[in-house]
């Protein structure tokens, strides 16, 4: 689409095609109301956004409930796409893009969201800045039969055929199919590249499908549909299915077809497939059928991994979208704390740091495990806006430790997510020099998952954050990839052991030796090495004895606010005394 939304271009609209937004306003809501497309105008400079009565009428608001503001579209997104629109919004804004296109999920009045694609261009200065925009939102919820990027049957063709599956009288199956690459190649290669990768995989699970060539991965006496549900995800329906198992066995064999490597351009990317599976019995009902497939499809975290539905399983999608829920406003209504691990010089048992972890406490929900949310944060846009805050309040309070005459290094965890966002180390640059921090002192965090796909990018960013003068940790090593080659090439200071090694060292000699192989190799790196996981006095003695610079454990302090970190400092200073 390269002209404006009423069909000419903003040539054709004259010099100033904006210059009455209202007036703009009210002919792109003449222009599209015979489409039922909802149609808007934003102007960039004061923040005044315009919704036609389609456009709230799409999702069930009255034209009086919607604000003239930004936030009265922003805010309605799902979380989960967030980070997807507001790029889209940028890249146009920032010329990037020739038109804004983006599709997502937004509340309805209901409660309940729908799938939308929003289309819009931009009215720009003779020095090419953005003023304004206007487009239209289409509700792709709507009967319109087939996905336009894969040329698959849409969700609501999908449904409609699982409703008419369950009123026969034999059992039917809904197979989620997830492809867990897609993020990835959209990230590193490009949405059209992505693009490509899903038509591919679209034509791959077609052919799973039909008798073309006199064989099948699937019996002919059973029908099949297959469908692209969102972005990343499609769904099979088999109808009839003989048992649990054969749905199982049929889910396996699509994730084994569609797996392996995928030529894109001058690319090979590795592609893994999971699945979620869920069987109906005759007369069963259909309309949660699908929900119940995606929340398997949540538990299968592996490639080709294939994970039934179970009733416990319910609850726990339940549970996942009320914290998604909770989480898009904690951090705004300032529900998240740090609290602080010691980590301690096994030379001379003195204070030496803290790692800052996030804590959650929900006025409605109560203490949420981080082992609960930190997943859903990576799994969402939440985690590089809540990841800027830890920083910046770790960052706040290493310089009131400063201040107070201790020189303790803050160890601040990283995501992958984090690192891969445009230009963070010019957002550490600032939030350092915002708080005052001492660079030598902050130690950021990295896992071996930032490095999977494009070390060599990887590699030029941590340079540039090491010329910040931070330092950089190697958190969980020994659980990744390839760990070794990338100790040659990034510039790490720290080596951080994972605790399971210190509890094998204890539980097994074998474990030992591998620790102290583990502490010589990082020596003759020029790193030092920290121990997570010590509870015991005979765990910290094997250490030092092997030369680890560095704990971290319950054996020296839990996790605790600033405050009562303070408290501890002091006493540990009575006792060294």
């Amino acid at each position: 689409m390269s002209g404006c939304p009423t069909g000419g271009t903003l040539s054709d609209q004259g010099k100033k095609p904006f210059s009455s937004p209202e007036k703009h306003y009210q002919l792109l809501n003449l222009a599209m109301a015979a489409s039922g497309d909802g149609v808007w105008a934003w102007d960039l400079r004061d923040d005044r956004l315009y919704l036609s009565p389609s456009w709230g009428g799409l999702l069930g608001y009255d034209e009086d409930a919607l604000e003239p503001l930004s936030d009265t579209w922003l805010n309605r997104v799902h979380p989960l796409d967030q980070k997807r629109l507001y790029e889209a919004i940028a890249q146009h804004i920032d010329g990037v893009t020739d038109v804004l296109r983006c599709e997502h999920r937004i509340l309805r009045a209901d409660g309940g969201y729908s799938w939308v694609l929003v289309r819009g261009l931009a009215e720009r200065d003779p020095k090419g800045n953005a003023l304004r925009m206007a487009g239209v939102m289409t509700d792709l919820s709507r009967p319109q039969m087939h996905d336009r990027r894969t040329s698959l049957p849409n969700r609501w063709l999908f449904m409609e055929r699982v409703q008419n599956a369950s009123q026969r009288r034999a059992p039917f199956a809904v197979i989620c199919l997830r492809v867990n690459d897609y993020s990835r190649c959209d990230e590193l290669l490009g949405h059209a590249a992505a693009q490509a990768l899903l038509r591919k995989l679209a034509n791959k699970l077609v052919a799973c499908l039909r008798d073309e060539h006199g064989e099948r991965l699937i019996s002919a006496m059973i029908a099949t549909t297959a469908a692209q549900l969102d972005e990343c995800t499609f769904g099979v329906l088999c109808a009839p299915v003989g048992t649990d198992e054969q749905a199982e066995a049929i889910a396996a064999s699509l994730c084994d077809a569609l797996t392996g490597l995928e030529a894109l351009d001058e690319w090979l990317l590795h592609v893994s497939v999971s699945a979620g599976v869920c069987v109906r019995e005759a007369g069963g009902s259909h309309e949660r059928v699908l929900e119940d497939a995606r929340a398997a499809l949540q538990k299968a975290r592996g490639p080709r991994t294939v994970v039934p539905f179970d009733e416990a399983m319910r609850d726990a999608a339940a549970r996942r979208m009320q914290l998604e829920g909770e989480l898009a406003e904690a951090l705004k209504r300032q529900e998240f704390h740090l609290e602080y691990q010691p980590i301690i010089d096994l030379q001379n048992r003195r204070p030496a740091g803290a790692e800052a972890l996030l804590r959650w406490l929900s006025p409605t929900l109560g203490r949420i495990s981080p082992v609960e949310f930190i997943p859903l944060l990576e799994d969402t846009a939440l985690i590089v806006p809540i990841g800027e805050w830890v920083l910046r309040e770790a960052c706040r309070e290493c310089r009131r430790w400063e201040d107070a005459g201790h020189d303790l290094v803050m160890s601040i965890n990283i995501s992958p997510h984090q690192l891969g966002q445009a230009g963070f180390p010019e957002v550490v640059k600032q939030i350092i020099a915002e708080t005052g921090a001492s660079p030598e002192l902050i130690d950021l965090e990295l896992t071996e998952s930032a490095f999977v796909g494009d070390p060599e990018t990887v590699e030029r960013l941590l340079g540039r954050l090491a010329a910040l003068g931070v330092k950089l940790s190697l958190d969980d090593f020994g659980t990744g990839y390839s760990s070794l080659s990338y100790l040659r090439r990034l510039p790490f200071d720290l080596l951080k052991i994972d605790r399971a090694f210190v509890t094998d060292m204890h539980a097994h000699s074998q474990g030992a030796a591998l620790l102290r192989t583990i502490v010589s190799m990082a020596s003759n790196l020029g790193m030092q090495v920290i121990a997570e996981g010590i509870e015991l006095a005979e765990q910290e003695a094997i250490l030092r004895w092997l030369g680890c610079e560095y704990g971290q454990g319950w054996l020296f302090g839990r996790p605790m606010r600033s405050a009562d970190f303070e408290t501890w400092l002091l006493e540990r200073k009575v006792e060294a005394a």
